[in-house]
């Protein structure tokens, strides 16, 4: 009985998070040569993080998250979106639902 109360609570907190905002990854990559300092803000989080020179990194966003990058610009992405720096300048690309 305690397994079955366990499973049916963890249905219902799956399906609340799912309700309430949907938690998934934006694609940050910088093809720049240098490390880049970035300040992510989203509805539940302010960050700063440094990503390396020529890499790829997985950002967690629930809803929408900001992107500001010092020297180079601001942009939002939301969902399976992908950042891109690339020579000094900051794009984010729309990618179709699947």
């Amino acid at each position: 009985m305690k397994v079955l109360k366990a499973a049916v609570a963890a249905i219902v907190m799956t399906c609340s998070a799912m309700a309430a905002g949907s938690a998934l990854a934006v694609e940050f990559r910088n093809y720049d040569s240098q490390n880049l300092k970035v300040k992510i803000t989203s509805p539940s989080m302010k960050k700063d993080v440094e990503f390396r020179a020529m890499s790829r990194s997985l950002v967690i966003c629930i809803d929408k998250c900001k992107f500001e990058i010092a020297g180079v610009g601001t942009v939002t992405a939301t969902r399976d979106d992908i950042v891109t720096v690339e020579a000094g300048k900051v794009t984010a690309t729309r990618v179709a639902s699947r």
